[in-house]
């Protein structure tokens, strides 16, 4: 059963492409500086439900200002309290290993600031990390609703899934054909859209049968 959750996590993973075309060694130095702050490792441990935002910043960064060649001087604004330069930042250099564990810390920081989809990301993290984990699951799941509240569309296909799987909640599967209806806000193309519609799909489906 878990299966399904999973390989929607790495899906939502990879929602955001990498910028592959990085200077391999600017990236290098970029992940050492940010997992040598032990402040913001210690803070990846905290479920991301505790530091979800009551309501969203309004940050106007975007994946090109955190492009090739300006990794440095976005780790800098998220230093200085840039939401939106710590969360595309970390979308920039994760992949594999180091990288992605650096990118999971600058998820929370980011979630922290006030970025409903970094502490999405750090939920999802978290309940990869610690599959045989209920307790990781709970916490993913109190996440997925925060930030399904805060309009989240990723936020609401993951916590919908979770409700229509039963992990880390009980089954609830007329709150899941609600909350995902709002996995669309980016447009029928959006992966969050895509697998939400699908799953929602589905549980209509198994509704109508079972009547």
């Amino acid at each position: 059963m878990r299966t399904s959750i999973f390989l929607s996590i790495a899906i939502l993973v990879a929602a955001h492409p990498s910028l592959h075309a990085q200077s391999a060694d600017e990236a290098s130095l970029v992940v050492d500086e940010v997992l040598s702050n032990g402040a913001w490792v210690a803070e990846a441990r905290t479920c991301p439900a505790e530091l979800a935002p009551a309501r969203e910043v309004n940050d106007r960064t975007n994946s090109r200002d955190c492009g090739p060649g300006k990794l440095k001087a976005c780790l800098s604004r998220c230093r200085a309290g840039g939401a939106g330069a710590c969360y595309w930042l970390g979308q920039a250099i994760r992949g594999e290993g180091r990288n992605q564990q650096a990118a999971e810390v600058l998820y929370q920081r980011s979630c922290r600031l006030g970025i409903a989809s970094g502490c999405t990301n750090r939920a999802a993290g978290l309940s990869f990390e610690a599959k045989d984990s209920e307790a990781a699951q709970v916490c993913a799941v109190r996440t997925f609703e925060k930030t399904c509240a805060l309009n989240d569309p990723w936020g609401c296909t993951m916590y919908g899934l979770h409700l229509s799987q039963g992990v880390g909640t009980p089954v609830n599967n007329d709150l899941a054909i609600q909350v995902l209806k709002k996995s669309c806000r980016y447009g029928p193309q959006d992966e969050a859209c895509t697998s939400g519609s699908r799953l929602r799909e589905r549980l209509l489906k198994a509704r109508q049968i079972s009547k």
